[in-house]
């Protein structure tokens, strides 16, 4: 995955974003509200990324039908662009993440550490 923060809404809702260039989705798993997607750098795994969607968040591999609602859009092609909060990109392997009322969230942890969510703990 190609990735880099190029420009963020204040706040920790998207933290660490800056830190995914480099590293392959390993998986996608669901724990209760949460979607957990182990990453691997240079096949070893060392940090997740934890989604939670709010109440109106969205993933999707298309862009969102109203751009206004875009805040993370990721670059999943080797050597892509950058990740970008709210701006849709024309080409490439992306996934969008859409929310209309900002509930969503983003975090980057070590692996298997979620002192930070304990309900997924």
């Amino acid at each position: 995955m190609a990735a880099r923060l190029e420009a963020a809404e204040p706040g920790p809702k998207y933290r660490g974003l800056d830190r995914l260039a480099g590293q392959q989705i390993s998986a996608v798993e669901r724990r209760g509200k949460f979607l957990v997607l182990p990453l691997l750098r240079q096949g070893r795994h060392l940090e997740d990324l934890i989604i939670h969607l709010g109440m109106t968040g969205v993933l999707s591999a298309a862009p969102p039908e109203r751009p206004q609602h875009l805040r993370v859009s990721l670059d999943l092609s080797p050597g892509g662009a950058p990740v970008i909060l709210g701006e849709a990109q024309p080409d490439g392997d992306r996934l969008y993440f859409s929310d209309i009322r900002r509930f969503g969230r983003f975090l980057l942890t070590p692996a298997g550490d979620y002192r930070e969510l304990p309900t997924l703990q």
